[in-house]
């Protein structure tokens, strides 16, 4: 019988360049949201760094809002938890 794969095996890994296009972001925008804490999740093999498809869509899925009444308080909340 064939085991199943681990999970975060099976996920697709992503470059930055890969999410920073899904998001309409810049690369430079993933790296500084890497050193200051902010941002998906992320995995460092040595010098590369790769992103679980899982992970960003968890991070998206947290930022989606109603309102910007509402996002601007999750916004609020976040800065204050980072200080």
């Amino acid at each position: 019988m064939k085991s199943q794969p681990t999970p975060i095996l099976s996920d697709e890994l992503l470059t930055t360049a890969q999410v920073a296009e899904l998001c309409g972001l810049s690369q430079s925008t993933l790296r500084k949201w890497r050193c200051i804490g902010e941002g998906p999740r992320f995995a460092r093999m040595g010098r590369a760094v790769r992103y679980l498809r899982s992970e960003l869509a968890a991070f998206l899925a947290h930022r989606l809002y109603e309102s910007t009444a509402q996002a601007d308080g999750a916004e609020a909340l976040r800065s204050d938890q980072a200080h």
